[in-house]
């Protein structure tokens, strides 16, 4: 039997009938790679996922074939008061045979040696219970449908795809085939990288400035609006020598070509809506500097759509924690911010002269300065240390901060005496971790404030 492509014949089509042809164990022993007489499921490749979906197996019959209906049972339908065949009484739910049943019957169903399943197990060919594809990957035997369970050879099923899934990745893609053709027309640049995830990650050959890109992506816009035809051609030799389409390898064969009117030309395996008002609509979301050339992530479609619904609805709540209309929150924020900054430049000149005064209050020099604060940060504790370092007040300064009970932040300085030996006794005694430089070292230790005190003056007195 021919292998069948059927996501190139109908890439909308999403339910399809066949064979089960191979069934061999996956590497993980965990899976089984399926190959089958025909497919609806893309197989990963040119940037794009594989498919998900399911695969549900089909009553069968002895004389099914007789009928000219594979997966048919006169005794099925004559129970089914409708008329339909069985497999077509609702979508994924089979109807029993009793010849089947009884010829597919078996004592016991264990992994033989080469890890292959009895071909006549009613729990491996007779299931009902649909079977999830969890990959699907392109190979010299075919596309591997990757799924947790076996299934006969010969087994007749039902698949069915994610039609929520592959769409929006044709809706990308397509629109990802916009933005490239229309930069290749203009600047010359080369697609050189693609990946399609949450969103797509776009690598061109040349650089753009962010005001370039707005202009692409008005005209790729432009191009939706037009709701254009998505052109899908197997030029012969002499028609591709016509064609300047944009490839990323040297290509071998017959050539797939998605042609786009003033948009693009481009060898491409993956998967395309028929017109580019389909696409609904092209976002790109970031541009960067990326090997001599630049790298923009991009939506299109339904997710640009989920991702602009996201957007608003952060920018609503926003909004109205601060009282004003979303697209005023950036004006908001912006003061709100400067507020946070003035207040923080009060808080530093304030602790700058507590320090001082802190620091004033020690009139005799002292072999250890040992001051336990509240609510200090990791910057103004070494701020504060450092000051008092530097007043000559203490042979050794240490000042500390609890964050949690028992737990405290500690910042000691020397001018005098090489700290790092004696933090490493101290973080053994006082169950801590940090370190630093000769003159200042930092971390944190876990004690209570007395076991504390008392291994400061034993290490450092």
């Amino acid at each position: 039997m021919n292998f069948q492509e059927l996501y190139y014949q109908n890439p909308y089509q999403t339910t399809f009938e066949a064979e089960v042809l191979t069934c061999t164990p996956g590497p993980d022993s965990n899976t089984y790679y399926l190959t089958l007489s025909q497919t609806l499921f893309y197989p990963e490749g040119g940037g794009q996922p594989a498919d998900k979906g399911t695969l549900t197996v089909l009553p069968d019959c002895p004389d099914s074939s007789a009928q000219g209906q594979p997966g048919s049972c006169p005794e099925a339908s004559a129970q089914n008061q409708s008329g339909n065949s069985p497999r077509t009484t609702s979508q994924s739910q089979s109807v029993s045979c009793p010849e089947a049943s009884a010829q597919n019957q078996c004592s016991s169903c264990r992994e033989n040696a080469s890890g292959v399943l009895c071909d006549n197990c009613p729990d491996r060919s007779t299931s009902s219970e649909p079977l999830s594809v969890l990959d699907v990957q392109d190979s010299d035997r075919g596309v591997l449908h990757v799924t947790a369970k076996p299934l006969s050879t010969g087994t007749r099923v039902r698949g069915e795809i994610d039609w929520s899934f592959r769409f929006p990745l044709m809706q990308n893609h397509t629109g990802e085939h916009i933005i490239s053709g229309l930069v290749h027309r203009k600047y010359g640049y080369e697609n050189v990288g693609f990946h399609m995830s949450d969103v797509i990650t776009l690598d061109l050959s040349g650089p753009l400035t962010w005001n370039e890109a707005m202009e692409i992506e008005q005209q790729a816009n432009e191009v939706v609006y037009a709701d254009l035809p998505v052109d899908v051609l197997y030029p012969d030799d002499a028609e591709l020598e016509s064609i300047d389409y944009r490839s990323k390898k040297e290509l071998e064969g017959a050539v797939r070509i998605i042609h786009i009117d003033d948009a693009d030309d481009c060898a491409c395996c993956g998967l395309h809506v028929r017109h580019t008002g389909e696409v609904g609509l092209i976002k790109l979301l970031s541009l960067m500097n990326h090997r001599g050339g630049v790298r923009i992530t991009m939506l299109s479609g339904r997710q640009a759509l989920r991702y602009f619904e996201q957007i608003h609805d952060a920018s609503t709540a926003v909004g109205q924690l601060l009282s004003v209309k979303p697209h005023e929150t950036l004006d908001a924020v912006q003061h709100l911010l400067q507020e946070s900054l003035n207040k923080d430049r009060k808080i530093a000149d304030i602790n700058q002269r507590y320090f001082q005064a802190k620091a004033d209050s020690f009139t005799e020099k002292k072999d250890l300065i040992l001051c336990f604060e509240e609510q200090m940060n990791q910057v103004e504790l070494r701020k504060f240390c450092d000051l008092l370092v530097k007043s000559g007040k203490g042979t050794i300064c240490a000042v500390l901060t609890e964050t949690e009970p028992d737990t405290w932040q500690y910042c000691i300085g020397s001018t005098e005496v090489d700290l790092r030996a004696a933090v490493k006794v101290l973080n053994e005694q006082l169950n801590g971790r940090g370190g630093g430089k000769p003159v200042m070292v930092q971390g944190t230790f876990h004690a209570d404030a007395d076991a504390i005190e008392t291994a400061l003056k034993k290490t450092l007195v």
